[in-house]
């Protein structure tokens, strides 16, 4: 997870913070208790379907991330279209620039999110969880558990500083594999 905070303040002097956290996995005793919020197929349709349309798959991935949230008592996230855009760009240029980084292509973490004006307000705290996977690694419910059993990505998903949300999915090829790049979009704008 990757994420940012920006005030302006009365000065007009921007503030931003950064903060890249790594991959943690969660030990058999923690597993259980990140399981559970995994929400059940009669909840979350599609979730271990993999030859569906993108659409469907991002609106599953949405209705994880809500199920997640309502079951440690935080609100719900709103989907906006232009975190949903950013996030499809960041996924794309994964596969593009064929580099799994925050930084894909040489372009900042946040690139996407100032290019499509969430962050125009000056504002805002945004966070971004990126996952890659092939086969069932790629489905809604594989990346999802990746990032609950992931300290940095499940402070991001649970945070209840968040309002917004935007998920994308792209397919394609990453270094010789058929693969999916999620990419997840988080933020609030003061």
């Amino acid at each position: 997870m990757l994420s940012a905070r920006h005030r302006t303040f009365a000065a007009l002097l921007p503030v931003a913070v950064a903060m890249l956290v790594a991959l943690v996995s969660a030990g058999p005793a923690q597993a259980d208790h990140y399981d559970r919020l995994l929400a059940p197929r009669s909840v979350c349709s599609d979730q271990l379907k993999s030859r569906i349309s993108s659409d469907r798959m991002e609106r599953s991935m949405r209705c994880m991330h809500n199920y997640a949230r309502r079951k440690v008592g935080v609100n719900r996230l709103r989907q906006r279209s232009r975190l949903m855009k950013s996030s499809q760009a960041k996924s794309r240029d994964v596969l593009d620039c064929q580099n799994f980084s925050h930084t894909a292509c040489g372009l900042d973490a946040f690139h996407w999110l100032h290019e499509f004006l969430y962050t125009a307000s000056g504002c805002y705290s945004i966070a971004e969880n990126i996952s890659l996977g092939s086969r069932y690694r790629g489905n809604v419910r594989h990346t999802m558990s990746g990032w609950l059993h992931s300290d940095g990505h499940r402070a991001g998903l649970l945070n209840p500083g968040f309002r917004h949300v935007g998920v994308g999915v792209v397919r394609g090829r990453y270094k010789g594999f058929n693969v999916r790049v999620w990419t997840a979009h988080f933020g609030d704008l003061c």
